[in-house]
């Protein structure tokens, strides 16, 4: 997707002689470029005849996006009329995507009418000039709607503001369309402003990222790790499907101090491509019930049988690298105080739809915020969040920790034990063996399983 506008943020100020660095930079560059512009080879404008030519096919165009703009309209205000966002304070996962996918095709419709504009600017002919114009109008009756449905939202004006890598929408859609009504010496200061506050913005998360990244991987001489057999490695393999979640606790670790309870990481179990295959997963049924814009990469994604260091993938996670395949068995070997697994209850179209949205953030960034109203970047409960928020009547609750909306592997388990029993079923609970040298594993399903897990989460861990 082209950028249609020039970028910009919201973001945090932060004092730091780099961050001083970088505006004065921005100052000088900004005086530089306007004192002497580079010059851009003018593009081949079309003669008259060439217009002609096109004229009747760009006209039908012109009312197709008429009609589509129409329709656009009346969702944005369902999606507004609808939402939740103002009293809660932050959008839910469906709201989200809902407010993706209506940009998404906001931002289609935009690029089009700039193509058309673009493409008779200057030619001659009263035919051509009023294909320039209606296009230009369209283009700007569209960013007065969305500008003016919002303004006093400003809950809403963040999330029109946040990127959607996934869809390949950047940063600042809502103020890039506000700062396009405005005069040109408005618009050149607002994004100056905007560049400058994004540097800032970039600079802080860069450092708070390297901190907690660098904190992450500090881990106790004395720590260790569970030891599973070979056999029960390949029981809880057996016993995993497509959609099952898995969450763990692996003890030693400083970045425990960030994450409260029991239970501090969440991923997706997608299985091995023929597993994927045998639940019905393809790309045309995951863009048929996923609701998801487009494909990006989909499909060597969905068929993919190996991480980046050889082994089976059949995890999906989000960790510092961002969210990736990984191998249970590894994570078995490297990263196990306990774990539990366990199972949405979903219907075929359900379970295709929740593994396509797990599928679709592969290789978005991590956020190391914790900020669930974000959808720019994934921690990995988020991406549970976002891809079973709304299945079955699941709607996980969201609480504020360190100022940002989260969702914690224990408020997960929490959730299902004591709110939604009948929302997920137990598959199994591993945990060290009492009394066994070597701190080998004991593998629990069924009713004693669940019963550990349920003494566990009330003693805390």
């Amino acid at each position: 997707m082209v950028d249609l506008w020039p970028g910009l943020p919201v973001g945090s100020t932060v004092s730091c002689s780099k961050c001083l660095l970088k505006w004065g930079v921005a100052v000088v560059m900004v005086a530089l470029q306007t004192g002497c512009q580079t010059s851009v080879p003018s593009r081949p404008v079309m003669t008259e005849e060439e217009a002609k030519r096109s004229i009747p096919r760009d006209e039908r165009i012109l009312n197709r996006l008429a009609e589509d703009n129409r329709v656009l309209e009346k969702e944005f205000v369902a999606l507004r009329d609808s939402g939740g966002w103002q009293k809660r304070g932050y959008f839910s996962a469906q709201e989200s995507d809902r407010m993706e996918l209506l940009l998404f095709r906001f931002h289609v419709g935009h690029h089009q009418l700039a193509g058309i504009s673009e493409r008779y600017e200057g030619v001659e002919g009263k035919q051509a000039q009023e294909v320039h114009l209606r296009a230009v109008a369209l283009g700007k009756g569209q960013a007065e709607f969305l500008v003016r449905t919002f303004e006093e939202d400003q809950v809403a004006v963040e999330k029109l503001n946040q990127p959607y890598p996934r869809s390949e929408i950047s940063r600042h859609t809502y103020d890039k369309l506000a700062g396009s009504l405005r005069n040109k010496v408005e618009r050149e200061l607002k994004a100056l402003g905007r560049k400058i506050e994004d540097d800032i913005e970039e600079l802080s998360y860069e450092l708070q990222a390297e901190v907690f990244f660098g904190v992450s991987r500090l881990k106790k001489s004395s720590a260790y790790v569970v030891r599973f057999s070979d056999a029960q490695k390949r029981e809880v393999r057996e016993r995993l499907q497509p959609g099952d979640l898995v969450l763990t606790y692996t003890g030693g670790y400083a970045s425990n101090i960030f994450i409260p309870g029991s239970f501090k990481h969440g991923m997706t179990y997608v299985g091995t491509p023929s597993e994927r295959h045998a639940v019905g997963l393809s790309p045309e049924r995951i863009l048929a019930t996923s609701g998801l814009p487009q494909e990006r990469g989909l499909a060597e994604n969905l068929w993919r049988a190996t991480t980046s260091a050889g082994r089976p993938a059949n995890l999906i996670e989000a960790v510092g690298e961002g969210v990736k395949f990984s191998n249970l068995d590894h994570i078995m070997d490297t990263h196990i105080w306990r774990m539990l697994v366990i199972r949405p209850c979903l219907d075929s179209p359900e379970r295709i739809r929740q593994l396509g949205r797990t599928f679709s953030y592969l290789g978005e960034e991590y956020d190391f915020r914790f900020d669930f109203a974000d959808t720019g970047r994934q921690v990995c409960t988020e991406v549970i969040y976002r891809s079973l928020n709304g299945m079955q009547g699941i709607d996980f609750p969201l609480t504020r920790r360190g100022g940002h909306v989260t969702l914690s592997a224990d408020d997960l388990v929490t959730y299902w034990l004591e709110d939604r029993p009948e929302a997920f079923e137990f598959v199994l609970y591993a945990e060290e063996a009492p009394l066994t040298p070597g701190h080998g594993a004991r593998v629990l399903h069924g009713e004693a399983g669940k019963r550990c897990l349920e003494m566990l989460m009330k003693q805390g861990s």
